[in-house]
């Protein structure tokens, strides 16, 4: 039992250094975020502590602990449960009452409802037989949430997707994902990144709009959606003067709009803003990546293509260029979503979660459902299971008011 408690306070630990360390990255990952510590993380395995070979071992032996303690546990109850009748029926006399007071006694348990059983001299009262199991159906529930909790871990698959206006991902299984809207902040200004997803099941047999944010995934089917990271890309709308039509362009990397092939504007870049010389030609800011969170004052790098010539152009928020009948109108940038979805294993998810519904129960069991046997014979009775304490008060005060 100490060595179980201890594997436990190890993989309790091993947890907690789990949530606090971004887990899956890549090792110039952490020297860069830690440059103090990365590079020892990352030997020591933290950077993906639920597959380390210490881990693993913590949980095998833990696994092999709680399945012995199971059988040991339950070995010892079958057999006190085969000998409790055998052991009240052989107990010595306990606390003399007097004759009329065992009389009473009788009917006080019978009122009750507790079993009983007659022997030779005494009637045996039983109640709450299903307590013995109470221990083992708690050791057995851990052991059944590793288990489970293990292969739900091990067999789930996890991809992170960006998800454009327009776009629908397809699932595997057929599930369908489009992007309703995303957001960065809320109305108050406060920072929130919330995306709104239109999802419909395989064979559109159901379909469900909800919002997702950081610590409010969505669960569908088997399927589990994060709010993962949030992206910047270009937005450009190209109208045609002629017909009238029009279209928004989402870009995120060097992309060629055009009607003919010939004539349109290459997007080359967007940077997060411009400064001005004193000339009043634009220059563009250049920063690290990951600088801004918002791109304060946009601007795109364009390469205008018309009649053969190509033109490099700085482009802000709501100016057109015209290139033959194709007006391009610049747009705000448009912020994206990253979502990671999380395919997780059936039925291991659902026995899992019956596993913490077999714990709960267990602890019911012990706490609340202890087993009670009481031997009453013409003048005395006596208590078998010595946790039965309430029963004992119980029977302390029957006697006082009817004495």
């Amino acid at each position: 039992m100490r060595f179980g408690i201890i594997l436990l306070v190890l993989v309790m630990m091993c947890s907690l250094m789990g949530s606090l360390v971004m887990q899956g990255n890549p090792a110039e990952w952490y020297s860069r975020t830690y440059p103090m510590i990365g590079p020892i993380l990352v030997a020591l395995g933290f950077d993906n502590i639920f597959s380390a070979w210490y881990f693993v071992v913590i949980i095998i032996l833990l696994c092999l602990n709680l399945s012995l303690c199971c059988y040991t546990r339950l070995i010892n109850l079958l057999k006190t449960k085969k000998n409790v009748m055998a052991r009240a029926g052989n107990a010595a006399d306990g606390q003399t009452i007097g004759a009329e007071a065992g009389s009473s006694l009788l009917g006080f348990f019978e009122g009750k409802r507790y079993r009983r059983q007659k022997t030779n001299n005494a009637t045996i009262f039983y109640k709450n037989s299903l307590g013995y199991y109470g221990s083992f159906i708690v050791h057995l529930s851990i052991f059944m949430t590793f288990i489970f909790g293990g292969l739900v871990l091990y067999l789930s698959e996890s991809e992170d997707y960006t998800l454009l206006p327009g776009e629908a991902l397809l699932m595997y299984d057929g599930t369908s994902i489009l992007l309703d809207s995303f957001r960065i902040f809320d109305e108050t200004g406060r920072t929130d990144y919330v995306s709104t997803l239109y999802i419909t099941g395989p064979n559109e047999t159901e379909a469900e709009r909800r919002e997702i944010s950081v610590n409010n995934p969505l669960t569908f089917r088997s399927y589990k959606y994060y709010q993962q990271f949030f992206g910047i890309s270009a937005s450009i709308t190209a109208i045609n003067s002629i017909s009238g039509g029009e279209d928004t362009f989402y870009l995120t990397e060097r992309s060629f709009l055009s009607e003919d092939g010939r004539n349109g504007i290459w997007f080359e870049t967007l940077y997060p803003g411009y400064i001005r010389d004193p000339e009043g030609a634009i220059q563009p800011l250049i920063f690290p990546a990951g600088a801004f969170a918002v791109y304060p004052d946009p601007i795109y790098r364009l390469l205008v293509a018309d009649s053969g010539n190509m033109t490099p152009q700085f482009a802000l928020p709501a100016e057109e260029i015209t290139v033959g009948d194709i007006t391009f109108v610049i747009n705000e940038p448009f912020y994206y979503p990253g979502i990671r979805v999380k395919n997780i294993p059936q039925p291991f998810l659902a026995l899992l979660y019956a596993s913490f519904v077999l714990m709960t129960f267990g602890f019911w069991l012990v706490f609340f459902n202890q087993p009670v046997t009481v031997i009453v014979r013409s003048d005395n009775y006596v208590l078998i299971d010595s946790k039965s304490s309430g029963i004992q008060m119980a029977i302390d005060d029957f006697l006082e008011v009817r004495s």
